[in-house]
């Protein structure tokens, strides 16, 4: 296990520690990435593709970032992604979650506002676009969960910006060639 950054209720942190799972006594031990560390953040989001872990977003206190990196698990390397240009949406508190060559960004806060965005970050051509979804869409939120499974990306829960949580789950279905956009939703409450 991996774990990038976060708070330490003081300042945000960019160090990287790894967890050895399969030995008896699990240990800690704090990793020293060759390459350009991404600032510290919290509220950002960590996503393992393959033999990479993608962290995008959080805030330092001060600015919300919309920078991506990658960590490379075999090289220990850290890896800025540059966006040649176009939009590069600033999220804290959001969902990463890899479908294929992309990266579905869902819902978080600017650092001033929660929304209900979806965009889409394209691996492939470093390129972002934001998606609109058909039918019912999920209200703007933050601290939810996110998940790909049997071709659907899976939203719950959350809180808006007036701290009500959510008890919902929204459905994002794909078609066989890739992102249809459809939306539908279950009331769990």
């Amino acid at each position: 296990m991996y774990i990038f950054g976060g708070g330490s209720g003081i300042a945000g942190l960019n160090d990287l520690w790894r967890l050895d799972l399969q030995s008896p006594t699990p240990k800690w031990t704090q990793l020293h990435p060759i390459g350009r560390k991404p600032e510290p953040r919290v509220y950002h989001t960590a996503t393992v593709v393959r033999d990479v872990m993608i962290i995008y977003g959080g805030i330092d206190g001060k600015q919300c970032f919309s920078n991506l990196f990658l960590y490379n698990f075999t090289s220990n390397t850290f890896t800025e992604i540059l966006i040649p240009r176009g939009p590069r949406p600033c999220r804290i508190s959001h969902t990463t979650t890899c479908v294929g060559n992309q990266l579905f960004v869902f819902g978080g806060s600017n650092g001033t506002v929660y929304n209900n965005e979806l965009w889409i970050f394209d691996l492939t051509s470093k390129t972002w676009s934001c998606k609109g979804c058909k039918g019912i869409v999920p209200g703007r939120r933050g601290y939810h969960t996110a998940a790909y499974y049997d071709s659907r990306l899976w939203v719950f829960g959350g809180m808006d910006t007036l701290w009500e949580g959510f008890g919902d789950v929204h459905v994002l279905e794909f078609g066989g060639n890739g992102y249809l956009g459809s939306v539908y939703v279950d009331n769990v409450r």
